[in-house]
């Protein structure tokens, strides 16, 4: 599979298409305001982190098209990947020992998508608590930037050593909400890459 990894900064009208909104819809995302999710739109005023991914071929089941199944592998990868360039930013000693253990996880599927379909993966966390954070996604054809797949997850916070709940500290919560990114994603209008930042997985 096929994958690039950016950081980006995106600014977009709040107010999406009408559409049927769900309890997702409602909640906070992260820019001082809410952004209802439609049905067949992306959401685009969101600092997030992202991935590029292939359909391949061992992807598609008997229906000829990716099995929803990948859907969450890729949510996952997107977040992994997300939390391995957070962690090589911050104090060593702020990370070290910190697991993360899923409480839920919920997806709504729009559109199939198909072998060779380029496929971008989008991951942000606009809630994170000193125990939980909660983790949005969302997976678009680059093709035509149709949204194919949304979904939320909620994670708490153990210490691997012991199993145990453990608090995240404020430092922490911050990097991974990037809030400097939130006040900058105001004032630009497209979705730059960032000077410094990783563009492919090492």
């Amino acid at each position: 599979m096929d994958h690039g990894v950016r950081l980006f900064v995106g600014h977009g009208h709040p107010h999406e298409p009408e559409g049927v909104l769900d309890s997702v819809a409602r909640r906070r995302l992260g820019v001082g305001q809410l952004v209802p999710f439609a049905a067949g739109a992306p959401v685009v005023s969101v600092v997030g982190f992202q991935i590029q991914v292939t359909v391949s071929p061992a992807d598609i089941d008997e229906l000829g098209h990716a099995n929803n199944v990948n859907y969450l592998r890729w949510m996952l990868e997107a977040a992994t990947r997300h939390w391995e360039v957070t962690r090589a930013r911050v104090d060593p000693a702020a990370v070290s020992g910190v697991g993360w253990v899923v409480m839920r996880h919920e997806l709504d599927y729009f559109l199939p998508a198909f072998v060779g379909e380029g496929l971008t993966v989008v991951t942000w966390v606009p809630t994170c608590t000193p125990l939980t954070c909660d983790r949005y996604y969302q997976i678009t054809r680059q093709a035509d930037q149709a949204l194919l797949a949304r979904g939320t997850s909620t994670y708490c916070v153990v210490d691997i050593s012991s199993g145990k709940l453990r608090r995240l500290g404020e430092s922490l919560r911050g990097a991974i909400g990037n809030p400097e990114l939130v006040k900058r994603h105001r004032t630009e209008r497209h979705f730059p890459s960032l000077p410094g930042e990783i563009t492919k997985p090492s």
